[in-house]
């Protein structure tokens, strides 16, 4: 896929793990923002595929998103080796919802217009959010089915948007939960 949209290589390149989707779903909307592309890792190895990829987009910069449980340190050390001369840096803060506040916070420093929210507790509701976030330009957070975590909230009082779309069902997220601290 990143080959028809970046045949001359890329200048950032996101990183996420493919085997636990809410990182890359955020960093989805993120990479869009950017105008680079998404590869995905394992936990534990980058696969042949990816560093091959990586090879060929040749990125100055590669953002790696999520914490250690979620792409861990011999990850970033092969992406070191196979990149030398590229900036490696990761997002990821203690929880899937601390690593979504901060790629927002990265990228969308202004009052946002819309964000989007979505469960941080299954995948399909945030593939959704990711993909028309990325269509308007604005940032995927996510929430629990009741509630937003503190970075969330703390991070709502700094964008303060005009909208916020909801995607998916009360079950998934209920009513208000973007506007209840957990």
């Amino acid at each position: 896929m990143s080959l028809q949209s970046w045949a001359e290589g890329a200048e950032t390149v996101y990183v996420a793990s493919g085997q636990s989707a809410p990182d890359a779903l955020g960093a989805a909307a993120a990479a869009a923002e950017e105008g680079a592309p998404l590869l995905l890792v394992r936990q534990g190895s980058l696969p042949e595929e990816t560093s091959a990829e990586l090879e060929r987009l040749a990125p100055q910069r590669v953002v790696v998103v999520g914490g250690t449980v979620a792409v861990s340190e011999a990850v970033m050390a092969e992406l070191r080796e196979d990149l030398p001369d590229a900036e490696i840096e990761r997002v990821g803060g203690i929880d899937r919802y601390a690593t979504s506040a901060q790629l927002v916070e990265r990228l969308w420093t202004d009052p946002a217009t819309r964000v989007f929210h979505a469960t941080g507790a299954t995948w399909p509701d945030a593939l959704s959010a990711s993909a028309a976030a990325a269509e308007k330009g604005a940032p995927v957070l996510l929430v629990k089915t009741a509630c937003a975590p503190p970075p969330i909230r703390d991070l709502l009082g700094k964008l303060d948007p005009a909208v916020e779309f909801v995607i998916g069902g009360t079950t998934a997220v209920a009513d208000g939960a973007s506007g209840t601290g957990c």
